[in-house]
């Protein structure tokens, strides 16, 4: 109850602390209570009465849409963008899955429709309602449509930063428009008519009173009065914000973020501190404070908004910013330019930042530079530049292919470059021809603040376990709640617990159990680890760490038990191995026989040694042959292979085979459950794997039909003694009919 009067959404996860949400409830209480009002008159009024009718009759007529006049001129400028089988689908009846999910959306403490004592508004689009998103954007285009037309025509002229940039009339975001135009009075006439023809046609209201207009510098004042008054919005001057960024960016930088502390020191003074835990302080930090410099901090001097750019070449502010400082370049080989703004010199100082840590997929070969780029795989996740002689740093891959063919040309690769990283390329890397090359983020998603803020905790003994709160008169049952066997300390949960030795094990660390016994306190762990010279132990060590105590609070507050191979997934970034890719055996299989006449299944399986190379068997199965094989093959390819990345391959391999035998409705079955689950989100996916992925939906797109499905090992026992038989031989062998004779088993 208090929870709802509190309006506290952002603790949905946080801090349960009935003291806080009662003190929030009588906080809003205090603020919200209106003592007095003004009448249309002049005169104040006190009488609760007087001011519910004034309240009543305000919103009733901001709220009660006018007649509707000439929609036809609106729809017009709209261009149908619903074919006819989306309109199918969108007008079909609702199935009860649909109604489900619309159900669970729902926030559980609001209702979707007014109550009795609201209104019904027939103007305006109420913000919380479920359909406010959809119908808005309906709304937007019609104005949108209507502005664009007018721009077509040439009665509008937008703006634009450079004479090669493209025009911009207007910007929408949320429920709100910017429109560009010049300052003169044909041009503001025609944006009155418009929002007029809009008014007229949609029975909505352009709230003019929060509507503003900003001039350029060289507009004269008393052109300002006039074109101000025509529209009926106020004027901005030169400090005005939008959506909290300013409006305009002078030389002082330190009075433009000065809003920023403002905004901070003005949040958190109000904050009742005494009546949180700590977990509710760290809500209150990171789900409030740290949200204030998000959004200007992502127009200037952070290094996402240039992946932004990078990755979305054709977006609006892409192609504007080319056009301006880098028009014969792209966004990595930019230079300053000539009078350049803070946003554009904010970008640039955070570049580099951003160039230190990507690294980059190969395409088409024709944009990576094979000297200065980080673009050779060394198989542990890590990427590095090619050594070439000097003054060749700027070649590029595409450069060193055989003439009118996408394969490598070894005599070029052997002239240019060191025997290790020929070894690389011709064994690791594949030409994509139909793709350019792509950069990426090798080191995946982390959680670096929660991984540091638990590293600090156990290092302070301030971790909640059940010994350290026993330690502050906190009566809690003592033993481990996953074994029940030992007290639970920090040493027990990341080290002593069966569960968490386990995952240590199979984890890329397999050195860490020893070590983990040989020094008994956890402080020692910490400075044995930092004495390592790889880094990526010091960040897999502290990741596999933090994964364990989340699963140990999934597991007491929320009675969730994550496999391993879970736990694994969210410590690790690029580190794979093939305990990994072998999922945990309560993990449910898939496993999906054949079921119709001409449909095939295949069996793919992968084996790798270090650097030896990786060996991959494929077996086939048709309905016709009720469950015997009807076909083999195998085969080996030298280089260095991730598990994950050799078992991508041998799938690609398996249904590359079954468009060559014309088989077009196939089952591919495989052991790893991470490929399976990758395969089955169908994403762009910019790592390593990326090209592997690409150019298997690129071949399930050529087949009629093409289900992935996923067995736990023993159900993939023959496939995988063929991966080790082509490994162990580092022979190959195309399709053969009937079943493997070096295989003793029977078909499985």
């Amino acid at each position: 109850m208090w929870k709802q009067r509190s309006g506290a959404d952002w603790l949905e996860e946080g801090d349960r602390n009935t003291g806080y949400f009662h003190k929030v409830a009588e906080g809003r209480k205090k603020r919200n209570h209106i003592k007095e009002i003004q009448k249309l008159d002049g005169t104040i009024t006190r009488k609760s009465s007087e001011m519910e009718d004034i309240f009543r009759t305000h919103f009733q007529t901001l709220f009660t849409a006018g007649a509707i006049h000439n929609p036809a001129a609106v729809l017009s400028s709209i261009e149908p963008v619903v074919t006819e089988e989306m309109n199918k689908e969108l007008t079909a009846p609702y199935t009860q899955e649909e109604i489900a999910q619309t159900l669970k959306q729902m926030h559980p403490l609001k209702a979707p429709e007014p109550d009795g004592t609201e209104f019904q508004p027939t103007r305006g689009l109420r913000q919380g309602d479920p359909l406010f998103p959809f119908l808005f954007l309906f709304y937007a285009e019609a104005l949108s449509g209507l502005l664009r037309q007018a721009e077509t025509h040439e009665l509008l002229h937008g703006a634009r930063l450079c004479r090669t940039a493209p025009r911009v009339s207007h910007l929408l975001f949320a429920d709100d428009c910017i429109v560009f135009a010049r300052a003169n009075t044909s041009e503001i006439e025609v944006i009155s008519d418009i929002l007029r023809c809009y008014e007229g046609a949609s029975g909505q209201m352009v709230n003019r009173d929060k509507s503003k207009i900003s001039f350029n510098s060289s507009v004269l004042g008393e052109t300002k009065l006039l074109l101000t008054d025509h529209l009926g919005v106020q004027c901005q001057g030169q400090r005005g914000s939008y959506l909290g960024i300013p409006s305009t960016v002078g030389r002082s930088k330190t009075e433009i973020f000065q809003m920023l502390l403002d905004r901070t020191r003005k949040k958190s003074k109000d904050w009742k501190r005494r009546s949180l835990s700590g977990a509710g302080k760290m809500v209150l930090i990171k789900s409030v404070l740290q949200s204030i410099p998000t959004y200007l901090m992502s127009c200037f001097a952070i290094p996402d908004q240039v992946w932004r750019l990078a990755q979305n070449d054709t977006s609006l502010l892409a192609r504007s910013l080319k056009a301006r400082y880098y028009p014969r370049s792209d966004t990595f080989l930019a230079s300053k330019a000539h009078n350049p703004s803070f946003a554009w010199t904010s970008l640039l100082v955070r570049r580099k930042l951003l160039e230190e840590g990507m690294a980059w997929r190969l395409g088409d070969g024709a944009r990576i530079r094979m000297g200065l780029d980080r673009w050779l795989p060394d198989g542990q996740g890590n990427y590095c530049k090619a050594s070439v002689p000097r003054g060749c740093e700027n070649v590029r891959p595409s450069s060193l292919l055989m003439e009118n063919s996408y394969a490598w040309d070894m005599g070029k690769l052997a002239e240019m470059l060191h025997a290790n990283d020929v070894w690389k390329i011709s064994s690791n890397l594949v030409v994509v021809s139909s793709k350019q090359d792509r950069f990426f983020w090798p080191h995946g998603k982390g959680n670096s603040y929660s991984v540091k803020l638990f590293l600090w905790k156990c290092l302070s003994g301030a971790v909640p376990t059940a010994q350290g709160l026993r330690s502050r008169s906190i009566d809690v049952d003592p033993l481990c709640r996953r074994c029940g066997e030992e007290i639970e300390s920090v040493e027990h949960v990341l080290r002593d617990c069966k569960w968490a030795g386990f995952l240590w094990e199979v984890s890329p660390l397999r050195i860490i159990p020893n070590f983990l016994e040989r020094h008994r306190q956890i402080s020692d762990w910490f400075e044995v680890i930092r004495s390592f010279p790889i880094k990526e132990l010091h960040e897999s060590f502290a990741n596999i760490a933090w994964s364990i105590w989340y699963a140990r609070n999934m597991f007491m507050f929320q009675n969730k038990e994550l496999s391993h191979i879970d736990c694994l997934l969210v410590a690790q970034r690029a580190v794979w191995t093939k305990r990994i890719c072998d999922p945990p055996a309560q993990a449910k299989p898939n496993s999906v026989t054949c079921s119709r006449r001409g449909q095939i299944k295949i069996w793919c399986d992968a084996a790798v040694e270090g650097a030896a190379g990786m060996g991959f068997g494929i077996l086939y199965q048709d309905h016709d042959h009720e469950g015997r094989s009807i076909g083999y093959s195998f085969g080996f390819f030298p280089g260095i292979f991730l598990p994950v990345e050799a078992e991508a391959r041998a799938v690609l391999e398996g249904i590359t085979l079954c468009k060559e035998r014309g088989f077009q409705d196939v089952i591919v079955e495989m052991d790893c459950q991470v490929l399976y689950w990758l395969l089955e989100k169908h994403e762009l996916d910019l790592s390593y794997l990326g090209n592997t992925l690409e150019s298997i939906y690129s071949l399930a797109s050529d087949l009629h039909q093409l289900y992935f499905s996923w067995t736990p090992r023993d159900g993939n026992v023959s496939a995988d003694s063929l991966a080790h038989f082509a490994l162990r031989s580092r022979s190959s062998l195309s399709f053969v009919v009937g079943f493997p004779s070096m295989l003793n088993s029977p078909f499985v």
